[in-house]
């Protein structure tokens, strides 16, 4: 069982099994979950289990976009939050804790390969001791202490011309690995986005969604056009999963042709 932080307030719980859990072991713990008023997911053992697979990338993402000088921490939290997400991503991760981050990053990094490769500004801030609200300095300054010294780091990695942020930059990411977990059996459509709900509030247009259903409202056509494009740009952290692919070519490009992830009357 996979309780999320502060597990009192938190409504998710992921249930793993291992490869010899019985059925009937697996279905008195989501049992037992539920009597906690809980939200149980069953998801497949894998590296980072479902929402922190899903999470990663997108913090990544938009550390590369603050690294690079394409935005400013709080011009993309700001934007991410419009978006549809309860708090942006460095507010969270000087939350978690920039260590916990950086160690998570490096696993996943280690098991999945280049497309999780994390941004070196991870290693700088942990090295200044910078590891977030639990250090009083993080990605932002808190008490006496200020943000300068993390724009100083950015400042010596030097302005990447060629990069640009934009919110569809840091949350396809994260929608491909979504992808990436429906195609590797992981979990269901509909536990997938209600983990990313319950465990990461997510939302879109005002309403609680998860990534599947947030994509087959942007249409899976445009998700697809634009994860190529950051491909071609940025590299293999962007290669799309071949189930998005499948998808787009047999048709079901999500709400606007009644069926994409889910299905739509």
């Amino acid at each position: 069982m996979h309780f999320f932080n502060p597990a009192h307030v938190m409504k998710l719980v992921e249930i793993i099994p291992g490869l010899e859990t019985s059925q009937e072991t697996i279905d008195d713990v989501v049992m037992f979950t539920e009597s906690l008023r809980k939200i149980a997911v069953v998801v497949q053992e894998c590296p980072g289990f479902l929402v922190n697979r899903l999470l990663m990338p997108y913090l990544n993402e938009a550390t590369c976009c603050l690294q690079e000088g394409a935005a400013t921490a709080t011009d993309i939290d700001a934007t991410v939050v419009e978006f549809g997400m309860p708090m942006g991503p460095f507010t969270l991760m000087d939350m978690l804790g920039i260590d916990v981050c950086q160690y998570v990053g490096d696993y996943l990094y280690a098991e999945y390969g280049p497309r999780m490769a994390p941004a070196p500004l991870f290693y700088k801030l942990v090295e200044a001791g910078r590891l977030g609200e639990k250090a009083g300095k993080g990605f932002y300054g808190y008490g006496g202490e200020t943000d300068r010294p993390v724009r100083d780091m950015i400042a010596a990695f030097g302005r990447d011309p060629k990069s640009e942020f934009s919110v569809e930059r840091v949350m396809y990411p994260l929608i491909n690995e979504a992808v990436l977990a429906v195609q590797e059996h992981i979990a269901a459509i509909h536990d997938v986005d209600m983990a990313m709900i319950a465990g990461a509030g997510m939302s879109y247009g005002g309403e609680r969604k998860g990534p599947l259903a947030i994509a087959d409202e942007i249409g899976l056509d445009v998700v697809l056009d634009g994860l190529n494009d950051f491909f071609a740009k940025y590299g293999e952290r962007f290669r799309p999963a071949r189930l998005l692919r499948t998808k787009v070519r047999a048709g079901h490009l999500g709400v606007k042709a009644r069926r994409g992830f889910h299905e739509y009357a």
